[in-house]
């Protein structure tokens, strides 16, 4: 096996070359694996416009899918070859949250980064099977666009009950429209101001969508729920002013999830709002199973990839062109 890979490093704001460096060391309970694609989430546009290089080779790259390259002598469960979606948060293992298997909530918690390269070290209980019969650009979508918006309706309480609006039809905005529907939900709403997201919306399930710059968002959600305002609304815009009005949106006793955004709520108003963050480990099996069940689509969110040698054209394209433009996918 040769000793080097190829990565990304930051040369300056928005600025990268493509390196040569060690592959990575790998601890007994690790596997190595190699990259064949990682996802360009907004974290990674934040980090690639940063004039300072912060993580290193790979930046922070976390969307990744690939297949097992090596094993470590106590890393069980794995072979090589196996194909792999990586479980994006390092932790102590020790504290009581490790116990449980839930990672995001240890006091030492790390994301596992430098995924825009062709190798990176895992612990072996932080790998996932890759979806059967998808692509290794497809696959990494599993990471975010599908765990952590289906995580969020989790927490909202979304069932066949509710009527759900999502704010924000970004890739993860797509994930939750198919979400809801898959957690039984009778309506699901759409709001994004971008004609290509709000057709992708409709095209992947939700029974409406609502251009928020066109009359008044809260008002035609009220007209769509009869009156009563949103069960459940999930915030995917990283915009105060955005979550306030899911928030205003809501019927009585309704649930705001906060993926991103912060509302001013009202202390004598009964309305619940709830942060939500990635989501449990234990939670992929049945992610997994709505994909084979073709419940959830991965392939119509994946508009765009591209090759680690042209990954500065990634980020440009994720930057400066949302409205032809979903999820882009850098591949190795």
């Amino acid at each position: 096996m040769k000793q080097t890979m190829k990565a990304l490093k930051k040369t300056g704001a928005s600025t990268g070359e493509i390196v040569s460096i060690p592959i990575p060391e790998f601890a007994e309970d690790e596997c190595l694996v190699r990259i064949k694609a990682c996802g360009v989430c907004a974290w990674d546009v934040g980090t690639w416009n940063d004039p300072v290089d912060r993580f290193g080779p790979g930046l922070t790259g976390h969307e990744v899918a690939g297949y097992v390259a090596k094993v470590g002598r106590c890393a069980r469960g794995w072979a090589v070859g196996d194909k792999v979606v990586v479980y994006g948060i390092r932790s102590c293992g020790r504290c009581a949250h490790c116990r449980q298997r839930n990672y995001r909530y240890c006091a030492e918690k790390k994301a596992i980064v430098n995924g825009f390269a062709e190798y990176v070290a895992v612990p072996a209980d932080r790998l996932l099977p890759m979806p059967k019969g998808t692509t290794f650009a497809e696959a990494s979508l599993m990471v975010d666009i599908v765990g952590t918006p289906l995580h969020g309706l989790k927490r909202g309480g979304t069932g066949r009950a509710t009527s759900v609006a999502i704010w924000g039809l970004g890739p993860i905005g797509l994930g939750a429209v198919q979400g809801a529907k898959a957690f039984g939900a009778p309506l699901v709403v759409g709001i994004d101001p971008l004609p290509n997201r709000r057709a992708a919306a409709m095209k992947l399930g939700a029974d409406a969508t609502i251009d928020p710059k066109v009359g008044s968002p809260v008002e035609t959600l009220r007209k769509l729920t009869r009156g009563e305002g949103v069960r459940v609304c999930l915030n995917a815009v990283p915009s105060d002013e955005a979550a306030q009005t899911a928030y205003d949106s809501l019927c009585l006793d309704g649930t705001l999830v906060l993926l991103t955004g912060q509302p001013k709520a009202q202390g004598q108003l009964e309305k619940n709002i709830r942060g939500s963050w990635y989501y449990h480990i234990d939670e992929y099996a049945q992610y997994l199973r709505w994909v084979a069940q073709k419940k959830l689509r991965l392939k119509p969110i994946l508009t765009h990839t591209y090759p680690l040698t042209r990954a500065a054209d990634a980020f440009d394209r994720r930057i400066h062109k949302p409205e032809e433009t979903l999820k882009v996918v850098i591949t190795m």
